[in-house]
């Protein structure tokens, strides 16, 4: 009890008792978060910034200064520029494709696969005709990285032929990040907050864009489109994609966020360690006075230039004193080396796809290196790129069949990612096949693990083992009838 306690206790009892009972809380919550150095607060822990609030709340202030700092690394520092590649042509690669399939029905099977070819492969399913569809997912994944989202708008068009719809790749700059205006002007108790807005139970029902891109200042291509006025876009025509790292994330965040700062500063120190040299190089020599001397107009003209064989007659009272250009730091290799494992522990790629530097690397860490980084990959398909993009592109695909009279709902799709490198297939060639051998995989698996479909896979063999029938032609494949008999004659030896 303090001497203000007693005071006002005398005058009002509970008031005392009710001080006293919150200090002692007070101190059991302290001694509770002293339990935990992390909670602790002292010198170690001065200016280190923690805050409570939700991730829409986080990411609302800082998300444009985010995205900037992103695409500016990305334009101009290498390092930043190779994440960005590495992680699209990983993750993408020549594309993710479906599997379709429609039971019982090759006719029409056959033709879903070539509307969905005609749409896909092609310019026809771009809103702005640069890209196919695969080429739409590389570009996806690449802005989702480097900007923390992007956004996918369905665009319906008139046409006889082909397929009525488009697909419209837009930045997230588009995505009216100021337009929170609480309660939607509608008047249907909706709420908008960043861009989105929300029904009473907080799904998503439509998307607040610009007309325009917010970045096009002082550019005269906006075809009559008024900068800054937004539109409101459905939910069913837009697929806002992101990569979500906490519940109730409401916009992404870019892929450098966490090394920004980081990588900032190691382009800084490459910047001065690369002037600090040029700056030596630029001293070859200084000529000083060993006396007082009077002014000589010809002693100034020495040593202007060098040039091979000269040999100077230096007059009285000069000396020559050759530069001594600084090494370069010791440790920079070190230093260089630790920074970039940084930048890519923070991306999720391995060092060696960021560097390129394969220096001291065996096949087992090789190896080691890139099955973690497989993993990451296998992640950001299913959870991004899939989920995302392909299933509802899909959907999207089917409705506009129905329009052209093609029941594309009524067959299943699964989606097959590209076939992956393998590092050394003398050694994982054999150990899959002896998987397979082992029935610690399918046969099915691993061919869905090297890029095919396995169903494709499978009529193909028939096919080919056909024609090689017919025409008379015999190959050799199968060695194993071949080793038992080798073994055979060996051990009768």
């Amino acid at each position: 009890m303090t001497l203000l306690d007693n005071v006002i206790g005398y005058f009002d009892p509970e008031e005392k008792l009710r001080r006293i009972h919150a200090r002692l809380r007070t101190d059991v919550l302290a001694d509770r978060q002293r339990a935990y150095d992390g909670a602790s607060k002292g010198r170690r822990t001065d200016g280190w910034k923690a805050t409570g609030l939700s991730s829409a709340a986080e990411i609302a202030s800082a998300l444009p200064t985010l995205r900037d700092r992103s695409r500016e690394l990305v334009r101009n520092n290498a390092y930043a520029c190779r994440g960005m590649q590495v992680i699209a042509t990983n993750v993408v690669g020549k594309g993710i494709r479906p599997a379709i399939v429609v039971d019982g029905n090759d006719s029409l099977e056959d033709l879903i696969k070539t509307a969905w070819k005609d749409w896909a492969e092609s310019t026809d399913c771009d809103f702005d005709a640069h890209h196919d569809f695969y080429g739409l997912q590389q570009l996806c994944i690449r802005s989702v990285a480097e900007s923390g989202e992007v956004l996918v708008r369905r665009r319906r068009v008139r046409s006889e032929n082909d397929m009525p719809l488009k697909l419209q790749v837009l930045e997230s700059d588009f995505l009216a990040t100021d337009h929170t205006l609480g309660l939607s002007p509608a008047g249907n108790g909706n709420q908008i907050i960043q861009g989105i807005e929300f029904d009473r139970r907080g799904v998503r029902v439509a998307y607040h864009i610009y007309e325009t891109h917010p970045g096009n200042l002082g550019l005269d291509f906006n075809l009559g489109k008024s900068l800054f006025k937004t539109i409101r876009v459905p939910a069913s025509d837009i697929q806002h994609i992101y990569r979500v790292d906490r519940p109730g994330q409401l916009r992404g965040t870019p892929w450098l966020t966490a090394t920004m700062l980081r990588l900032k500063d190691f382009d800084d120190y490459e910047q001065a360690q690369l002037l600090r040299q040029k700056l030596a190089a630029c001293y070859m020599a200084f000529i000083k006075d060993t006396e007082v001397p009077d002014f000589d107009e010809e002693a100034e003209k020495l040593l202007s230039k060098f040039e091979p064989g000269v040999i100077e007659f230096l007059p009285p009272g000069k000396d020559i004193v050759l530069s001594d250009p600084p090494q370069v730091n010791e440790n920079y290799g070190d230093y260089t080396r630790v920074m970039l494992q940084a930048v890519a522990t923070g991306l999720g790629v391995s060092y060696e796809a960021l560097t390129g530097n394969l220096k001291d690397i065996n096949f087992s860490s090789m190896r080691g290196g890139w099955l973690e980084f497989q993993r990451n990959i296998e992640t950001w398909r299913n959870s991004i790129v899939n989920v995302q993009l392909n299933s509802p592109v899909w959907k999207w695909f089917e409705a506009a069949g129905e329009l052209r009279g093609l029941p594309v709902s009524e067959s299943s799709v699964t989606w097959t990612a590209p076939r992956r490198e393998m590092i050394d297939p003398a050694k994982e060639v054999p150990a899959l096949v002896e998987a397979v051998a082992n029935k610690m995989k399918t046969l099915s698996e691993v061919i869905r693990e090297n890029g095919k479909n396995p169903e494709d896979h499978f009529k193909e063999l028939a096919a080919e083992k056909a024609l090689l029938d017919s025409l008379g032609i015999s190959l050799e494949t199968d060695n194993s009838s071949k080793k038992s008999t080798v073994a055979e004659s060996v051990k009768n030896d």
